[in-house]
């Protein structure tokens, strides 16, 4: 399958009858050290509103599993990954929003999303991983961002989706959140 531009989607459930555990990899590429320590991808769980209903729905770094251990939060060389098991995803979840940030940087550093050599978004079977669908590189599309969500799972009439979404935030993560309902 080639590469899914912005706005695409395609049906995981159709396309792979059986499927259950996934990983989603954003791959940044090869990037300084000062960079790459300062970026990290999230997973925000949500509802049929888009929004996270607690603090519980956001996966990433510092909260690796989300709840009833639907996601899980890793490292990955040039970027980080997300396991997410499809049976165990709870039935209020509807959407989980794949997120790529730029956590606090220094104002003497300014950095942005497009600086980044690459944002490629990779859903692959879990335990084969096997590449089911990738997105085309998304920073052309990246101006002042520091935080994008990428990609979103969603759940339509019980089979699973994936759609590239590349909506960036100037205001970061912190507007991110805020606009997912995430509460601090």
């Amino acid at each position: 399958m080639s590469p899914l531009p912005r706005g695409a989607n395609v049906s995981l459930s159709r396309e792979n009858p059986g499927l259950d555990e996934i990983d989603v990899l954003i791959e940044w590429g090869t990037v300084d050290p000062a960079f790459d320590s300062v970026l990290s991808m999230a997973a925000i769980l949500a509802g049929p509103d888009g929004k996270a209903a607690s603090a519980e729905d956001l996966v990433y770094f510092n909260q690796l599993q989300g709840p009833d251990d639907a996601a899980g939060w890793a490292p990955v060389q040039n970027g980080e990954r997300v396991r997410v098991k499809l049976s165990a995803v709870p039935e209020g979840i509807e959407r989980i929003h794949l997120a790529l940030y730029i956590d606090a940087v220094p104002s003497s550093v300014p950095r942005t999303l497009r600086q980044l050599p690459q944002c490629v978004v990779t859903v692959a079977h879990a335990l084969t991983t096997r590449s089911i669908v990738s997105t085309e590189n998304l920073v052309g599309g990246f101006g002042t961002e520091t935080a994008s969500v990428v990609a979103e799972l969603y759940r339509r009439r019980g089979e699973w989706k994936f759609r590239v979404v590349a909506q960036g935030y100037a205001a970061g993560l912190r507007g991110l959140l805020e606009d997912l309902g995430v509460p601090r």
